[in-house]
């Protein structure tokens, strides 16, 4: 069936207004509408999920009129809601080749709120919505300007769903800042037996800005306190549940005739869930090794009481060990089915990479569909291994010259690896980047000299979404180098290789991990 897009007015009658005009978009998966008095949004599934049957045609964001999802304005300190009188209206809710656009002004500011249907980024499917606010200054004078969205969410029939972030429910008010923020939170109209299924997404490559804090709570708690509310803490009352979840950006400068951009993803959600308390794992191996490869068998047996889908098996191993090329078994296993009470079984060879210290410790990873980082749940196996002693290791060469001699002689000098689908961040990452920030702070500002950062992908997924991908991780990297460890801006210039010049092959899961990088290289003026 082919995915038709469906841009339609729409008049409701109810009891709060005699005539309210709607403007909305559509497909096969999603409804989005926007309130024309308001300009406040609501949306709504229409297939939803292709293999949910009783997931169609429910509200994920309410239609009340006016809708109770808002966005609220700060400039200066003054506090207002996004559409209300406070502001004109250059030209209401439209549409523009499949987005809904809406103009309105204040204090000399011009405020686009733009809706758009974009792929969901655990279905890969378009049934997930991107709400922007584009923010231009003609005010004169530089304005300090805060946004924060506010999605009062209800699930089908529920208005009593809370959250959850990596497999943990969110139970009572609760505030995230800074780096702590997490990729995406999921929340259920079911936790035992789901239908309706949905997640906020609030790092993304479509997300230019990441917020600076969010806040779960009630609804009532953030429509008395638009703007100054701090999480207490506080359990939510059992069965007057009306969950809600703030996103905020605060206190952005905008110079006269600039721009700012801030978003923020509301759709369905596309990955397993359940605990690491459903699967029993078990690891079999000598417990003296004393020759290499070693034989492993890692056991993984569904006690959840109900058939998994597609779930991924990781093998973490400490320094000093690795796969071996004669391992039959991949590193990362997909099991399509796991039926209840039944085991999978995985027979693996360990080779030795260096030198290990006496004592070591397997970590056994089960990552929830093995599509995304932020809802991976780790179980942790401790598995006692003695190896033979380490060796004394060699001198290490001075890693600041190696560095600097590479970068002079026009040769690339890669970060890796990136996780699966991910532009985060790892320690192991950030302690490259370190090393990397000494050289680049010896480099001359202002001689025409510049670092071009470059990221790259593995093969897995479509051309589009990994140039995307590759820009991330490119980004990420620039704002540590330039945010942390505060290098010129005017230093770098940044690109995207996506899946191009692989380092390493792609039909085994090293290879794709060896091609999950960013490089660096020195580009020497004119």
């Amino acid at each position: 069936m082919g995915k038709l897009l469906i841009i339609s007015v729409i008049c409701l009658f109810s009891a709060n207004a005699l005539f309210a005009e709607t403007v909305s978009i559509e497909n096969d998966y999603v409804f989005i509408g926007v309130h024309d008095k308001t300009s406040r949004f609501f949306m709504s599934t229409k297939e939803g999920d292709p293999k949910t049957v009783n997931d169609n045609n429910k509200k994920i964001l309410p239609d009340k009129t006016p809708p109770t999802s808002i966005t609220v304005i700060n400039i200066d300190g003054f506090i207002t809601i996004y559409g209300s009188t406070d502001g004109t209206y250059y030209f209401r809710a439209t549409n523009d080749n499949g987005k809904i656009i809406t103009d309105w002004m204040i204090r000399g500011l011009v405020i686009r709120q733009i809706l758009e249907i974009v792929d969901g980024p655990t279905t890969l499917l378009p049934d997930t919505m991107l709400v922007s606010y584009s923010i231009e200054n003609n005010s004169g004078q530089a304005k300090k300007v805060g946004v924060e969205i506010i999605l009062d969410m209800y699930l089908g029939d529920k208005d009593g769903v809370p959250c959850s972030i990596e497999g943990k429910l969110v139970d009572k008010e609760t505030q995230f800042t800074g780096e702590s923020i997490p990729d995406l939170w999921y929340t259920l109209d079911d936790a035992n037996k789901a239908n309706v299924r949905v997640q906020g997404t609030l790092k993304h490559p479509l997300i230019a800005v990441s917020p600076d804090k969010v806040i779960f709570t009630v609804w009532p708690r953030l429509f008395d306190n638009l703007w100054d509310i701090e999480a207490n803490n506080s359990a939510f009352p059992k069965g007057k549940f009306d969950n809600a979840v703030a996103v905020f950006f605060e206190n952005k400068t905008i110079e006269p005739k600039e721009k700012a951009v801030f978003s923020t993803m509301y759709g369905l959600f596309g990955a397993n869930v359940f605990s690491a308390d459903d699967l029993i794992t078990k690891v079999t191996c000598d417990s003296t090794i004393k020759k290499y490869p070693f034989p492993m068998k890692l056991e993984v047996q569904n006690k959840s009481g109900r058939e998994l889908d597609l779930i991924n098996v990781k093998l973490m191993l400490p320094d000093g060990l690795k796969l071996s090329s004669k391992s039959k078994t991949k590193a990362s296993m997909d099991v399509k089915k796991l039926g209840i009470d039944k085991s999978a079984v995985f027979e693996y060879m360990i080779d030795q990479v260096s030198p290990a210290q006496d004592a070591q410790t397997l970590d056994i990873g089960i990552a929830i569909n093995g599509k995304l980082d932020t809802i991976t749940v780790d179980k942790v196996v401790n598995q006692g291994v003695t190896l033979a002693a380490a060796e004394a290791p060699a001198k290490e060469p001075e890693k600041d010259t190696a560095y600097y001699m590479t970068l002079m002689n026009g040769d690339w000098v890669t970060v890796s690896q990136f996780g699966y689908n991910s532009s985060k961040l790892t320690p192991a990452i950030k302690a490259e980047l370190d090393q990397a920030a000494e050289v680049f702070q010896q480099i001359p500002v202002g001689k025409g000299i510049k670092i071009q950062i470059s990221g790259y992908t593995d093969a897995d997924g479509s051309e589009k979404l990994n140039l995307k991908l590759g820009m991330a991780r490119a980004k990420a990297v620039y704002d540590y180098l330039t945010k942390v460890k505060k290098l010129p801006k005017s230093l770098f210039v940044l690109e995207s290789g996506g899946e191009a010049d692989p380092v390493s092959g792609n039909d085994a899961d090293d290879g794709m991990a060896e091609n999950r990088r960013v490089e660096f290289k020195l580009i020497m003026g004119e």
